[in-house]
């Protein structure tokens, strides 16, 4: 029987615009990391930000592409709660991470080609199974819950006191939170690491029921991806100190989604 050619994911168009007109910007971007590095590139990274719609996924899609012209790349995604580098890249969001680390899966066997020769892709992998877990999943609805309501509060009023509240609360460990800390994650990234010059993770949003704090550890690095319209700079501040608190490096910082605004009485000039 002849074995079935691996899946080549082609970039989504959101992708493949964002690159095309940000090559020079890419560029900068990866000479930037190198030097954040002491003049090493990173063997492995995470992508953290304060919360969704952040831009961090795109990010790390961006990243991979760059760091790819000299090096062979991985991405992974541990975002399982809306997981979307498969969407980024059309692949299928199965097999692929949670397949891995549950079913005991060959690496070999989860890992996705892409168009890009030099990036592949380890996705989100199957939705977390019930049953045993439903507990687990039950209550980290309720935890996420309540903190997009502390959230929303953040947004509308005072910072100080609801930012003690969540200094004090502690870190909410999801399922692959239970996962990350078994061994088999760690065998994950070094198999990785052997395979590939740089592993990059895109993590899920970082407040409230987050993965990215037990995963921090695995990594050399990580880059802090802000909106720049929306991360108030308290928010940042409290990621960072959790971050930091987790074992975390922080080697870098992206302001996604800067505008530039030309005052209309300029125009009179041009």
């Amino acid at each position: 029987m002849t074995p079935s050619k691996p899946i080549l994911g082609q970039l989504s168009m959101e992708l493949r615009r964002i690159i095309t007109r940000s090559l020079n910007d890419l560029e900068a971007f990866k000479g930037n990391i190198f030097i954040a590095m002491k003049g090493e590139l990173p063997r492995s990274l995470i992508v953290i930000s304060s919360g969704a719609g952040d831009g961090r996924t795109v990010i790390t899609g961006c990243l991979g592409y760059a760091l790819s012209r000299s090096q062979k790349i991985l991405l992974i995604d541990s975002c399982l709660e809306k997981p979307r580098l498969h969407e980024l890249f059309n692949l299928p969001r199965s097999p692929g991470l949670t397949d891995y680390l549950n079913n005991r899966l060959s690496l070999d066997s989860v890992v996705q080609f892409t168009e890009l020769p030099h990036v592949q892709v380890l996705t989100a992998g199957s939705p977390m199974a019930s049953g045993s877990s439903l507990s687990t999943s039950m209550g980290r609805t309720v935890e996420q819950s309540q903190t997009k309501e502390k959230l929303k509060s953040v947004l509308s009023s005072s910072i100080g006191g609801l930012l003690a509240d969540f200094r004090q609360q502690p870190q909410v460990a999801t399922q692959a939170a239970d996962i990350s800390f078994d061994q088999r994650f760690s065998e994950l990234i070094l198999l990785a690491r052997n395979s590939w010059d740089c592993v990059i993770c895109d993590s899920s949003p970082y407040l409230g029921p987050s993965d990215a704090p037990f995963l921090a550890r695995h990594f050399e690095g990580a880059l802090l991806v802000i909106n720049s319209h929306r991360t108030r700079y308290q928010i940042a501040r409290l990621v960072v100190e959790r971050f930091t608190a987790a074992q975390g490096r922080l080697v870098g910082v992206i302001l996604n989604r800067r505008r530039y605004y030309i005052p209309s009485w300029f125009y009179r000039f041009l």
